[in-house]
């Protein structure tokens, strides 16, 4: 591409990130389109994108989306908790927790709103992140009890009563330490 003429650049580390932030550059002096078919980059692509710049627009196979006018449109606080939510959901460079989609995260969002909050907050403790990491993941699970300590058995048991068979590990809450891992791999850069 670059013997054609097309600038490249290349990622030395989250791909979706860089797409993300050289779209918005652009933007700053005319609208961009950005061909891709990731959810991750929709939602960085909203989040990050200037309302006050050129608008920019995902291409995806099946339909195109200006993700500017979703950025005025939507609310600020679904706004302000998309990375959070792109993280903690899991992305290309994190964890994620098995069986729960992006979708479902982004109608949690007024819930996990206080735990995205903790995580933006760069004065947060090591202790307030975990908490709020493990708040979120109980949100994210349905969970009616206060700690996956209590969570993880309790699913067990109702999945052991509904099953007609085996019940796989990975249908449950994380450990109380798996989650504790994967909310310093979401901060992490």
């Amino acid at each position: 591409m670059g013997r054609a003429g097309i600038h490249v650049e290349h990622a030395t580390g989250d791909a979706d990130y860089k797409i993300c932030q050289r779209a918005c550059a652009c933007a700053l002096g005319s609208p961009v389109a950005v061909v891709a078919e990731d959810s991750d980059v929709f939602q960085l692509l909203v989040h990050h994108t200037d309302p006050a710049a050129s608008d920019v627009y995902m291409v995806a196979a099946k339909r195109t989306v200006c993700a500017s006018t979703i950025k005025r449109r939507v609310d600020v606080k679904l706004s302000e908790s998309l990375l959070f939510l792109h993280d903690v959901s899991g992305c290309d460079t994190t964890s994620r927790p098995h069986g729960i989609g992006k979708v479902g995260d982004l109608k949690k969002y007024a819930a996990l709103a206080e735990s995205a909050a903790t995580f933006m907050a760069s004065e947060s403790s090591k202790v307030a992140l975990e908490t709020a990491g493990e708040r979120a993941l109980l949100i994210m699970y349905g969970s009616q009890v206060d700690d996956l300590k209590t969570a993880r058995p309790q699913r067990f048991q109702t999945k052991v009563a509904t099953a007609a068979g085996y019940v796989p590990p990975e249908k449950l809450p994380p450990t109380l330490d798996a989650a504790r891992f994967h909310s310093h791999k979401c901060l992490s850069p």
